[in-house]
């Protein structure tokens, strides 16, 4: 497992995924508008991207939205146990709905750690 605090961006074929692995934590700023499906009324990762996380001992996804300024926070096992699988184009992602995430409201400062 990863106990280190420097942040990592990871890569996947050789790709910047935006976000970085801070401790077991991924920490990822979002907007909703761009980033979360209605349809599912869920928050979506490309599922390679959550197996990388998974190799690399991530615990924790934390998704920092900009527009209404939250903090959704769930274990990455929840996005293999209650996640919803599809291909709507842009390759295979894993859904976690909504009433899967913790929520909170972040200070401006938190955005940047």
């Amino acid at each position: 497992m990863n106990t280190s605090t420097k942040a990592r961006p990871i890569r996947i074929q050789n790709k910047f995924i935006g976000g970085k692995l801070i401790g077991d934590t991924w920490i990822q700023p979002v907007c909703r508008t761009k980033h979360f499906l209605r349809v599912l009324n869920a928050w979506g990762k490309d599922k390679a991207i959550l197996e990388q996380l998974r190799f690399l001992g991530c615990n924790t996804v934390r998704l920092m939205e900009r527009e209404q300024r939250k903090i959704y926070s769930a274990p990455l096992s929840k996005f293999f146990t209650h996640g919803i699988e599809a291909d709507f184009g842009q390759g295979l992602q894993v859904f976690l709905p909504e009433k899967e995430w913790a929520i909170t409201l972040f200070e401006q400062a938190e955005l940047f750690e």
